[in-house]
């Protein structure tokens, strides 16, 4: 499966395009629709913007790489679109690794589709100065995507 244009357009209301180099929450420079660039070289961005264009590229070579591949290989149970897509903005967000790991991929490829939905709401921290911290965004980013996994309505901002 792939992320549908609903659901680029929601992650996308969520990450918010940049076209300079910025400091996320957690403090990793970042640039785009969420774009990491710690493993890119950092003085590629450091001075320059980049176009919307050039983020949209970055955008769909970072949710096949750190989104999709990981839900094709690691979820073992059929998913409908809407639960992809929500499951493509967790993973865009929290990394492959962390959702490789998580108690809501094992409830979900146990058949448990509620109780991995239950599961959203805990990703709601970031790590600062080596500490999880409690994010409002991220809370509601979280509630929207157990929203839309659910097959709820949820509102575009």
């Amino acid at each position: 499966m792939k992320t549908s244009i609903a659901g680029k357009l929601f992650i996308k209301q969520f990450e918010q395009f940049r076209d300079h180099m910025y400091l996320d929450q957690a403090g990793k420079p970042t640039i785009g629709w969420g774009h990491l660039i710690e493993k890119d070289d950092p003085m590629k961005y450091m001075t320059r913007t980049i176009t919307r264009e050039e983020g949209d590229k970055l955008f769909e070579s970072d949710l096949y790489y750190k989104s999709e591949m990981a839900i094709n290989v690691f979820v073992k149970v059929d998913l409908s679109q809407y639960e992809y897509d929500a499951l493509a903005s967790l993973v865009f967000n929290i990394g492959a690794g962390n959702f490789s790991t998580s108690t809501l991929l094992r409830l979900l490829n146990m058949g448990s589709r509620q109780s991995a939905a239950n599961e959203f709401p805990r990703w709601n921290k970031v790590r600062i100065d080596g500490k999880l911290v409690e994010s409002a965004g991220l809370t509601k980013r979280r509630e929207a995507e157990k929203k839309m996994f659910l097959g709820e309505e949820v509102r575009l901002v």
